[in-house]
This record gives structure tokens, C-alpha cells and sequence, in this order.
């Protein structure tokens, strides 16, 4: 598909220094078979995203002012308060490209970003692109009523019960915003956001319920099927707490849901998440989430 087809969004990049201000411009332009594309902006006022140093203080300040905290890749050791969060330097393209797409997708789940791979150049294969989307709630339909029984107007209560689920994935925004949807139903979460972290985590950490990425870091790191086989097959607290394993991917092909069936997986969701499949497979894998409350009689 030619660039000039492509959505094409404007980034601003506050802060930084020269090197690091030409290393993105430069990996944005070379990133050119994507179905999202980003350019540089000319200023904070005229962009529709951000990359923003927190080490330089007025840099930080700008973004703030301006009021484009939810619209802003943070860099750096400190993202401000109410970001959805940040990456570390040394300053990586590929991350940053990463969490583009996550807030291009939280915000327009109609553009998905590609899933193919970043290219940089013809003879360089980078890891493909794991897109985070729309994964807001709503209060599901009630279950339905069974024959030849008196009619009781319910209302469905969904709780997590205060159980540990362990969140896995390289992104801090999905991270961050799976995490406070998961809390909203009630679930205690944890992060890792690598499969070596989650495989230490599972080790010593009894958790209902684990959601992970399937592409995590790096060619040869822990993937998410890796760490879904050693959830299932290795747990460290008896086969009777083993935990049930959702595997969240932008793959989308037959090949993959094979792939993690074989690897034990017991739910798994495409992005962008459907708020509908989201619930019903939370339902499906934990059977205390869904409860009914009397109202009255009919």
C-alpha cells in the first residue's frame, strides 16, 4: 500500500536531543509498510500525538500545559502522575512506535494499526506490531431465565472477589489499561512486562487468572505461549490452583489460535477487544465473576 493511502498522524517530539529527535523522525519515515503511519509535527499546537521527555523538566511542563497528558508517549524516568505510563531510556523507536499504535487504537478501534511487521530496512525483520485496543465495559445483558420457574427480576453483578491476576505485556499503556478495567471488575492485578517476569511471578505467586500478550520483547525472549505452557503445565502451587490463561494477541489468523490451544490456553481474544467477548470470556475461564441479584418478584 503506498504511504500517501496510509492514516497518517502527526507527532510532536518534545524534548530530547538532537540524535534522539532525528533517530524517531527518521525510524517514522523508514517504517512505511504499516497501516499506520507517523510523521513528525512541527509543533505541540498542530499534532495529534506526542513523545515527550520527562528528564528535561520544560519539555514535560509544555505537555502538561497544553493539556495533552492522555495523548502523550512518556520517555523517560518520570511520567507524570495520571499518564498511562512510560518507557525507560535508553530512547528505542520500535517501543515508541509500539505504543503509537496502543493510543491510536484506545482511541479510533476503527483504524487498527497493522500487524504485520516494522520495517526498517529491506534486510531488517523487527518484531511484528501487538496492537492495544478499545477494552472498555458495560454492565452485560442478565441471564437468561429458565422455564418453569418463577420469574425473578435480576440484575448481573460482575466481581473479581479481590482474585490475583497476573497482566503480562511489553506495553505499558495495555498494561496500565487492562489493569484498571480488570480492577474495576474487582480483581486484584499484577504486571510483568516480559515473559521472564511473568515465568519468576508465576513461580512464587498463586494467581486465578493470567492475561498475556503472545509477542513479548525481542526475537529468542519468552513469548506468551511460552509462559501460557508453563502457567499449565508447571504449576508451583498444585495442579489444583493452576491458573487459567487468556491469551490477548493483534495475531489474528487460524494459525495462532492452533498455536495457543496447543500451548493450553483457555480463552483468547483478538484485538481489537470487543467488550462483549471480553466479559464472556472472563465468564467462561473464571465461573465466580458472573453473579445474579434479586430485584423483586414478577
Amino acid at each position: 500500500m503506498p504511504t500517501d493511502t496510509l492514516p497518517s498522524y502527526q507527532v510532536a517530539l518534545e524534548g530530547f536531543s538532537a540524535f534522539e529527535r532525528a533517530a524517531m523522525a527518521s525510524f517514522f519515515r523508514l517504517a512505511d509498510r504499516r497501516l499506520t503511519n507517523y510523521v513528525q509535527a512541527t509543533s505541540l499546537a498542530r499534532c495529534d500525538l506526542v513523545v515527550a521527555d520527562t528528564d528535561l523538566p520544560e519539555a514535560l511542563a509544555a505537555v502538561l500545559e497544553a493539556g495533552r497528558i492522555d495523548d502523550t508517549v512518556f520517555v523517560g524516568a518520570n511520567p507524570p502522575p495520571g499518564s498511562l505510563g512510560g518507557l525507560p531510556r535508553p530512547v528505542d523507536p520500535v517501543q515508541i512506535v509500539r505504543e503509537l499504535d496502543a493510543l491510536v487504537a484506545l482511541r479510533h478501534p476503527e483504524v487498527a494499526p497493522d500487524s504485520g511487521p516494522i520495517s526498517l530496512l529491506p534486510e531488517e525483520d523487527i518484531l511484528p506490531d501487538d496492537l492495544d485496543l478499545d477494552l472498555s465495559l458495560a454492565a452485560g445483558p442478565d441471564a437468561p431465565m429458565k422455564r418453569g420457574r418463577v420469574r425473578v427480576p435480576t440484575t448481573t453483578r460482575f466481581s473479581g472477589g479481590g482474585r490475583d491476576v497476573l497482566v503480562v505485556d511489553d506495553s505499558s499503556i495495555a498494561r496500565k489499561f487492562l489493569k484498571q478495567r480488570l480492577e474495576r471488575l474487582g480483581y486484584r492485578v499484577q504486571q510483568a512486562n516480559d515473559g521472564e517476569s511473568a515465568l519468576e511471578m508465576l513461580t512464587h505467586h498463586a494467581f486465578t487468572l493470567v492475561f498475556v500478550d503472545m509477542v513479548l520483547g525481542p526475537p529468542n525472549s519468552v513469548d506468551g505461549l511460552q509462559v501460557c505452557q508453563f502457567a499449565k503445565q508447571r504449576p508451583a502451587f498444585g495442579a489444583h490452583n493452576t491458573p487459567a490463561v487468556v491469551v490477548v494477541t493483534g495475531q489474528t489468523g487460524s494459525t495462532h489460535r492452533v498455536r495457543a490451544s496447543l500451548a493450553g490456553c483457555d480463552g483468547f481474544l483478538t484485538k481489537p477487544l470487543i467488550e462483549a467477548d471480553f466479559i464472556d470470556t472472563l465468564d467462561k475461564v473464571d465461573p465466580l465473576l458472573r453473579t445474579e441479584q434479586p430485584t423483586g418478584f414478577g
